[in-house]
This record gives structure tokens, C-alpha cells and sequence, in this order.
């Protein structure tokens, strides 16, 4: 809504300012009205009003010296001050122009004439204070490290700073931005996520995370965009949208290495150094009662718990920096593999009913899913169903198939269904589904929410369902097969 205009009308003769006042009573304007000069600088301190219409005859002082002071004050130096004057000579003419006036107009006035004269003083101000945001929004946009970028209706780009020329890989002539819309240019090199909310498009949800992200691949780490839209925007007549371009990228592998660290080190950690500490404990209250044999012994069982407290620090280490990491060869998973890794996950777990079913699938072909990453999401997906099964005794299927380019692994269990507004939102960030059962077992929310992380980053996608038949879930991974670079 564009706001009220204020004048301030200053005149020591209260019957022009009754006259003036009469006269704009029915312009859609904020009127201010003082008979002095000191009250006058007061007011326009406090208002700061888009006009100031001006007496210059007034004693003590008069409106000369009125506008001088406002002249050399910052936030009114530019404020339009129109001056009301008897006198029409050559020289006090020069001398208002010389201390800042806009306009003068002579008394007496002709009422139709002072009114045409501050509309166009008005309509010129509003002008000149649009154009004046207009370049101190694009200064600011220019300096940004966040990319921003403005839409017109048909979505096409109409201005984007160096940041999101940058991110976006667009082009240095302008003029051919107009070739793709924005979603064509941004699907370019990322993929949109979560999809269902992109989907929507232009009419994206509000207050929640949208993502571009750029897969792992040999050449580079992963690339999260995180997008903020905001509609009606007023700074550019020929936009519509503005849309802020936001690398997430350290904050989410931030998220990633502590969720590893909760989830990997009391696993990995717990069983060497109960080993170490036992051998340990034993020679310090013992030593001089064991023989140079039984020393020998329980050292070498220190070190062998140490030597696998070295490996799983390293395999920590791999987990945490994963998203950060480029893509080799040897780090893939093969899909001959994923069974036998199921198998041992569901024995660490103590999960006994489990079915693997594989249909047509080459075994020997690669994923762009890194091993580690697998085992990670099978984990938490195996986890998953085994805490939210009634007794913790689920049975799990897993169905692993190929279609055209990737694969398609999906777990089904028989515990619960959720409800479909939570079905839509597990993959995002620190959802928490379990508050809908009992608002006790912790841990859902962020661990489906970074199995999506992987996923994607992977350039894939995941899914969650409710079985058509009976109780249980179904969770959908797709991942491309690895395509090495010719």
C-alpha cells in the first residue's frame, strides 16, 4: 500500500494556513501545519515530510534561514520544499535557489495552481526516491555473497547479481537469459528438492527449506542451494519474484558429521576399548603377580583392540567427510554387494526376518552411491523399522531392481502406517514423526532427513509410502548407476 504523502506547511499568518489547509482537505495527504521557523525544523525532524511548502516572510526566521538548516541536515537535505513568497523579484529568487528551493509560488496563490504544483512536486519526490532505492537495492545485491535473482511473470530472469550468475553458470550476455526460464537454467546443473514441494512451482510453500542441489560427482563435492522466494516484489517494475540463492552447503555437512558421530562412534567405539581398558586395568592391579607370557598376552589383546580403534577412527573419519569428498571409482558400492550388506546390518541389529528378492539386476554395475553412504542409509532404514514395529520384531523386505539408468532399492516393513501429511514430510530436516505415537523414542526425523541428504547429493530421489496391504511402510531409493566420463 503506498503511504500517505506529509507536507508540512509553515506560515506565521494562521490564515493562510487555514486557507491551505481548506484547500488540500480533500487530497489524500498528511498535513503538518506551524506558524515558525524553529518549530518547523522540529517537526521536519520528527516526520520527515515528502513536501515542505514554505512562507519566506516571517519574522525571527524566516524561511530563507528555514531552509539553509534544512539543507544541511542529512535525512531532510533532499526533501522538496515548495516557498511561498510576495515578493516575485529577480533577487530573492536567486537567493532561494541558492539555499535549496525546489519551487516558489507567489501570493496571493490561485488555489487550482498550488494544487497542480504539489501533486507534480509530489509525483516527481515519489520518483526520485523509487529510482534512489531501485540503485541502492541493486548496489546491495551486487556486494552480496548470496545470489538473488528477479522473475517477471512468465518466470523468465530479468536481473541476477554476480553471485547468481555464478551458481547458475549463466551466461555473460544478457540477453540470453530469455532463451530458458528460470526453473529450465536452474535444472541446468542441479536438481530440485524435495521434488513434491517443487512441483508446485511458482506457488512454492512458504516457511519451508527448498533446495537446488548439484550431485557428488568425480569432478566436485556436492552443492546445496537452499532457495527463500518471495512474491510481489516492489523494487523493479518489470518483477514479480525475487528468489535468494543461499549456499547451505558447510551447514548441512555440518548436520551430516554430527548425526554420523551420534549414530557411527558408540557402535564403532563401545567393543575396542572395553578391550583395551580390560587388558589394561588388569596389568595395573596384577602386574607383578602375572607371568612375562600372560603380559605378553594381554598386551598383544590391547593392541589388537587398538589396531581396530585406529580402522573405525578411520572409518569415522570417511563418514563425516563424505559429503565434502569427490567421487572415485573404488569408494562405489557395486550392486553384487548390497545383499550381503543387508545381511550382516540385520544380524548387528538382531533383525531375524528379513527377504532380499533381486530381479534382473547387473550385479557387477556400479551406483553413484558411495559404500560407506549405503551401509549408512540401509542402517537407518533397517533401524527405522525395527523401532517403530509394535514388538521391535518387524519383517522386512528388501527388493532391489534396475530400471533404465538406476536402481531401485525399497524396504518395506509390517510395523505402522503414518499419516499422510507425516509421509510428506520425513525426508525434511528435524521432522520427527514418533511425537505422532507416543512422543518418547528419539531420532526419526533427522535421520530420514539425511538418508535424503545422501540421496540426493547422489542424484537420486526417495520415497515414502504406506503399505497397500496390511500395516508397515515403504520406503522407495532411486540412484543412478555410475556413468564414468568417456
Amino acid at each position: 500500500m503506498t503511504p500517505v504523502p506529509i507536507i508540512l506547511i509553515v506560515d506565521d499568518n494562521h490564515a493562510n494556513l487555514f486557507t491551505i489547509e481548506e484547500l488540500l482537505a480533500t487530497e489524500n495527504y498528511q498535513l503538518v501545519l506551524v506558524d515558525n521557523g524553529p518549530e518547523a525544523l522540529e517537526k521536519a525532524q520528527h516526520v520527515t515530510p515528502d513536501l515542505i511548502i514554505l512562507d519566506v516572510m516571517m519574522p525571527g526566521m524566516d524561511g530563507f534561514a528555514v531552509c539553509t538548516r534544512l539543507r544541511q541536515t542529512p535525512h531532510l537535505a533532499e526533501v522538496p520544499i515548495l516557498m511561498l513568497t510576495i515578493l516575485s523579484e529577480r533577487d530573492y529568487l536567486l537567493r532561494g535557489l541558492q539555499v535549496g528551493a525546489d519551487d516558489f509560488i507567489t501570493k496571493p496563490f490561485d488555489p487550482l495552481e498550488l494544487r497542480a504544483r504539489i501533486k507534480s512536486i509530489l509525483r516527481l519526490n515519489r520518483y526520485r526516491k523509487l529510482v534512489h532505492e531501485r540503485r541502492r537495492f541493486r548496489w546491495v545485491l551486487e556486494q552480496a555473497e548470496d545470489g538473488y535473482v528477479l522473475l517477471d511473470a512468465q518466470h523468465q530472469l530479468t536481473y541476477a547479481n554476480p553471485q547468481a550468475r555464478l551458481l547458475l553458470g549463466l551466461p555473460d550476455d544478457t540477453a540470453e537469459w530469455n532463451s530458458r526460464s528460470f526453473m529450465a537454467w536452474a535444472t541446468l546443473h542441479y536438481q530440485p528438492q524435495p521434488q513434491d514441494s517443487w512441483d508446485q512451482w511458482p506457488h512454492l510453500p512458504p516457511h519451508e527449506p527448498l533446495y537446488l542441489i548439484r550431485p557428488q560427482s568425480a569432478q566436485a563435492p556436492a552443492l546445496w542451494l537452499e532457495i527463500n522466494f518471495l512474491e510481489d516484489v516492489s523494487v523493479a517494475e518489470d518483477a514479480v519474484y525475487l528468489l535468494k540463492l543461499q549456499d547451505v552447503t558447510h551447514r548441512l555437512t555440518s548436520a551430516y558429521s554430527q548425526w554420523t558421530l551420534q549414530r557411527v562412534i558408540s557402535h564403532k567405539m563401545r567393543t575396542p576399548l572395553i578391550g583395551m581398558f580390560s587388558g589394561l586395568d588388569l596389568l595395573r592391579g596384577n602386574l607383578d603377580n602375572f607371568s612375562h607370557a600372560e603380559i605378553r598376552e594381554l598386551v598383544d589383546m590391547g593392541y589388537a583392540s587398538a589396531a581396530v580403534m585406529k580402522n573405525n577412527v578411520d572409518d569415522i573419519v570417511r563418514y563425516i567427510e563424505l559429503p565434502r569428498l569427490t567421487l572415485t571409482q573404488d569408494q562405489l558400492l557395486e550392486i553384487g554387494h548390497l545383499p550381503s550388506m543387508v545381511q550382516e546390518l540385520a544380524a548387528e541389529m538382531q533383525i531375524t526376518a528379513v527377504e532380499i528378492h533381486t530381479t534382473a539386476v547387473p550385479l557387477t554395475q556400479l551406483i553413484q552411491l558411495p559404500l560407506i553412504a549405503s551401509r549408512l542409509i540401509l542402517h537407518e532404514l533397517l533401524d527405522n523399522a525395527q523401532r517403530f514395529h509394535p514388538q521391535h520384531t518387524p519383517h522386512i523386505t528388501v527388493t532391489i531392481t534396475a530400471e533404465a539408468h538406476h536402481l531401485i532399492i525399497t524396504v518395506a516393513d509390517d510395523g505402522r502406517h503414518l499419516p499422510v501429511e507425516q509421509l510428506a514430510r520425513v525426508w525434511k530436516p528435524y521432522y520427527q514423526a514418533e511425537k505422532g505415537f507416543t512422543g518418547q523414542t528419539p531420532g526419526m526425523g533427522l535421520g530420514l532427513a539425511l538418508v535424503a541428504m545422501l540421496v540426493w547429493q547422489a542424484g537420486g530421489s526417495c520415497t515414502m509410502s504406506n503399505q497397500q496391504k496390511g500395516q508397515g511402510v515403504v520406503v522407495e531409493i532411486t540412484v543412478p548407476f555410475y556413468r564414468p566420463l568417456v
